[in-house]
This record gives C-alpha cells, sequence and structure tokens, in this order.
C-alpha cells in the first residue's frame, strides 16, 4: 500500500515544510505518509541549520513522515537517509540523465553542482525510532540563485526546459513508496546503489579531516552513515559528519 503522497497539502507560505509539520501533523500517525508541500519557504533549513534558498512557486519543498519503528532499528537509523537519498538520486536521475551523484550523506549533485538537499530529524522513544521527519528540497524552475550558497544549480539549468511541479512532486512519491518497500523488504539493494552512485568514490580526492587537509578516496560507508576513507598511504579512516569535509 502506498502510504507517501496519499494525501497532499498545498500551502502558499510557510517558513518551512518541516516545522509545519511538526507544529501540526506529526503527533497524529494517521498521517504518516502525507505530503507538505509549499510555493513560498521562507526559512527553509539544510544540514546543521543552513539556510535553503528557495524562490517562490519555482521548485519543490516538501515534508512527510514515516513510523520505522518495526523494521529500522535505531543503530541502523542512517538506512532512512541511504532509502531518501537514493529515492532522490533516481528521481533526477530521470529527467537529467547523465552526471548526478549522490554527495554524502544525502545531498544529490549535479557535476560539482548540488541540485537537492535532504533533511531528516529522528523522534525516538523507549530506544526506538517513533517517527522520522524527511524534508526534500530540489531545485526545479529556478534559473538565477541569490545566497552565497557556492554551487546551487537546477534541472531547467542543466536542460532548458520548465517542469509542473505537481506531476513532479507525484512522480517523487511513487519513486518514495517503491524504494521504502525495499527498504523494509532488501536494504543491501538501495545501499548498493547508493555506493555506486557516491560522489568521488574510489577517486583520490582533497578533504578536510578534523581541520587538516589529507588526500583521500572514499571506498564505503559503515552501518551507522560513517564515511570511510582510505588515504593515500593506505590509512583508513571512519568520520562522522562534524569531522570531514569535501573540498569541491
Amino acid at each position: 500500500m502506498a502510504i507517501i503522497g496519499k494525501q497532499i497539502i498545498h500551502l502558499d507560505s510557510v517558513d518551512s515544510t518541516n516545522n509545519y509539520m511538526k507544529d501540526n501533523l506529526l503527533s497524529n500517525s494517521e498521517n504518516e505518509g502525507l505530503i507538505v508541500s509549499c510555493k513560498n519557504q521562507t526559512a527553509g533549513k539544510g544540514q546543521n541549520n543552513n539556510f535553503w534558498e528557495s524562490e517562490s512557486g519555482k521548485n519543490i519543498t516538501i515534508s512527510f513522515f514515516i513510523k520505522p519503528k518495526d523494521y529500522i532499528d535505531i543503530s541502523d537509523q542512517f538506512k532512512i537517509s541511504v532509502f531518501v537519498a537514493v529515492s532522490v538520486f533516481e528521481f533526477i536521475n530521470a529527467h537529467a540523465s547523465n552526471n548526478i551523484s549522490i554527495k554524502w550523506p544525502n545531498d544529490i549533485y549535479f557535476e560539482n553542482k548540488k541540485i537537492a538537499g535532504i533533511l531528516i530529524e529522528h523522534s525516538i522513544e523507549l530506544n526506538k525510532l517513533e517517527s522520522t521527519l524527511i524534508g526534500i528540497g530540489i531545485n526545479i524552475n529556478q534559473e538565477v540563485f541569490k545566497s552565497n550558497a557556492p554551487n546551487p544549480i537546477s534541472l531547467k539549468n542543466i536542460t532548458n526546459q520548465t517542469f509542473d511541479l505537481d506531476n513532479l512532486i507525484n512522480q517523487l512519491a511513487e519513486i518514495l513508496n517503491t524504494n521504502l518497500i525495499i527498504l523494509k523488504n532488501n536494504y543491501k539493494t538501495l545501499k548498493d546503489i547508493y555506493l555506486k552512485n557516491l560522489f568521488h568514490k574510489n577517486t583520490f580526492h582533497k578533504y578536510i579531516y578534523k581541520e587538516k587537509n589529507i588526500v583521500a578516496k572514499i571506498i564505503d560507508i559503515n552501518n551507522f552513515g560513517h564515511l570511510i576513507l582510505e588515504t593515500e598511504d593506505g590509512t583508513v579512516i571512519a568520520c562522522d559528519m562534524n569531522e570531514i569535509k569535501h573540498v569541491i
């Protein structure tokens, strides 16, 4: 049964779709999978509370939540990041074809430019994942970006086409529902897609690790979502989000 996108609430303006979901819908389990979409998000958030720029009426900015406690252990919560990242990757790849990748942990890139971001917030009760709130921002029809974000790009920038946002949200929901079933039954399939399409995998690149410059290649991610790097001298290190930064 498809639960993601079973109902879609369209808002004209809100500070953040994640905030709206938390304030109005998250407490009722019957709202699982309901999507909140907004034309004008005035204070959209990315990872680490970074501002997410989105021109009014031009992009996909949505939130929904799932109740994963029956199929995801708390120690495996990064599986949800993989599920969402692969879904957004597949959605964008269907429209932009080549040169799409997943930048760990869950940004989506076209070449060296960011086209989508994902914000995931877990609610834990009695050592279980009671709910997971997922916010997705995808640059679709915006052509000019005015914030100080270093490398944004949109689907229109890539394809020179204008897209119908409602149709795209429905397409994205279909992919999310398909991959949610895979998450529950065959997570390895999603992880294999994630690793195969990981930005800078298996090639040496510059990183800042614990405030030091290193050259390393990505070789894996572990069950906790840590990035596994191998340096030029063969040293293997596991990094969390606060320890490592790509140099693009």
